[in-house]
């Protein structure tokens, strides 16, 4: 946990780096059950620190924040991971 809570807290363009390199790791050291498990855990600390970063922006960071949440998740979508397409549902929901 202490390295998804790394991966995580924001440190500039090293954010997304880092936790392509833990879903990367935590793939190869659980297998198949890897990937649903570790896409729930991120899509919750995201959800938490989006929802933290977003009460204290105003509304045009908010909307910033929020197109960029939606440009990032678009990808996931249609992987086959249920997690991973909520994620996406819930970021290209309008605000």
């Amino acid at each position: 946990m202490e390295l998804l809570r790394t991966a995580l807290s924001p440190d500039g363009d090293q954010t997304e780096a880092a936790a392509r390199d833990l879903a990367g790791q935590a793939e190869a050291l659980l297998g198949d059950t890897a990937e649903d498990h570790m896409s729930r855990v991120l899509a919750v600390a995201a959800h938490r620190e989006l929802a933290r970063r977003l009460a204290s922006a105003g509304a045009g960071d908010a909307r910033f924040a929020a197109q960029r949440a939606a440009a990032l998740a678009q990808p996931l979508g249609g992987l086959g991971v249920p997690a991973w397409d909520e994620l996406l549902r819930a970021a290209a929901r309008p605000c």
